[in-house]
Parts: structure tokens; sequence; C-alpha cells
């Protein structure tokens, strides 16, 4: 309050206030937040991302997921245990995330081919090689899934 009982005038307003904007918008600009910092505040020390909370994903059901320059398909079987792979197909690079879940079972739109998201393995042609996958953890209703 003292401070404000000072600033009986303009200039002593400016005097006071001018400098202090100054500071502050100096430091806004040092501060710019790039996406490998976004990156940095999800991810903890041990490589774990958070993805979405695992009630966003339907039982026997995918989800895409996006995080830098990588996509993944996020998976909830008929148990409702959750699991992650790379977000495209391994034929065609189609989005998994359009695809048709049955069992353990990812179903590419384009295609026709199956995958098995528990374990990679390709299932079913057109598709010949595994998919990568990702080991995933629950913590408070919340899908972590640990990448390299």
């Amino acid at each position: 309050m003292t401070a404000l009982k000072a600033l009986n005038s303009p200039r002593q307003c400016r005097r006071l206030i001018v400098p202090r904007i100054a500071r502050l918008s100096f430091a806004l600009q040092q501060f710019k937040p790039t996406s490998d910092y976004m990156m940095e505040v999800l991810m903890n020390n041990e490589g774990w991302i958070k993805t979405c909370a695992v009630e966003d994903i339907d039982v026997e059901d995918v989800v895409r997921f996006d995080h830098g320059d990588r996509t993944y398909a996020l998976y909830r079987n008929a148990k409702g245990d959750c699991f992650a792979t790379d977000g495209h197909c391994t034929h065609e690079k189609v989005h998994l995330a359009d695809g048709l879940v049955m069992g353990n079972l990812i179903e590419c739109p384009k295609h026709n081919g199956r995958l098995d998201f528990t374990t990679g393995e390709a299932k079913r042609a057109p598709i010949c090689d595994a998919i990568k996958t990702y080991p995933v953890k629950i913590d408070a209703g919340m899908l972590f899934i640990k990448v390299d």
C-alpha cells in the first residue's frame, strides 16, 4: 500500500512501473517454450509419456496419440487391458486408429491385414512385418507409454 501512496503523479508512476514492465517483458522474451520443452514437461525421468485417461479408450477400441513427430495407437481389449504400438500399419503406413479391434487384433482399414497389438506379430496378409509395441502403465486412471 505504501508504494501506491507514493504514486501521486503520472511521472512517479512511470518512474516506478515502466522499468518493472520492461524487465518482465525482457524475461518473457527469453523464455520461448519449444515443442521439445513441452514434451519434457509431459515425460518423466524414466521416459514415460502421459497419453490420455484410460476411460477415453472404449473397450475393444483403438485411439490415435501423436507425440512429437511420432504417431502411436493405444488399445483397450475386451478385458480392459491397455496396449500401445506404432500408429501406422507396417504394410501401407495407414493410421491404425481407423482400424477395427477384434480381441487382441487390429485390422488395418486399407487392406484388412491384421496385427496382434499385444505382441506386434503380423497375423494376416498383406501385412508381413511385425509392428513395434511399447510398454504401458496406468497411474491414477491415466495411461502412460514408454518410448525409446
